[in-house]
């Protein structure tokens, strides 16, 4: 499973911002990293992708809500929706895509 949160109290950091949000970006970047999933024929860059054995385990995608129409943002989605689907067809990614708001 994956738990990651942004709220730490603990870390001695937390309550400087821009500390914390370094600190935040490198434990994601410990773990996850900028990849490029698919095949020759059909590929695409996802930011957060764990790997093991060089075949993508944990996936997330951040979806951009920040559209000036509603129109936009479904096509933003639509666009991501076709994109798992091909990449599903050729067994190139895991059983789920956790998509980020």
């Amino acid at each position: 499973g994956l738990y990651l949160s942004p709220w730490d109290r603990n870390q001695p950091c937390y309550g400087d911002s821009p500390r914390y949000t370094a600190y935040f970006k490198n434990q994601l970047g410990e773990r996850f990293h900028r990849t490029k999933v698919g095949d020759d024929e059909f590929h695409v860059t996802f930011p957060f992708v764990e790997l093991r054995e060089e075949r993508p385990t944990k996936i997330i995608k951040p979806l951009n809500l920040a559209q000036d129409e509603a129109t936009k943002i479904l096509e933003h989605g639509n666009k991501w929706e076709f994109r798992i689907r091909k990449l599903r067809e050729r067994q190139a990614i895991p059983d789920r895509v956790l998509f980020a708001f």
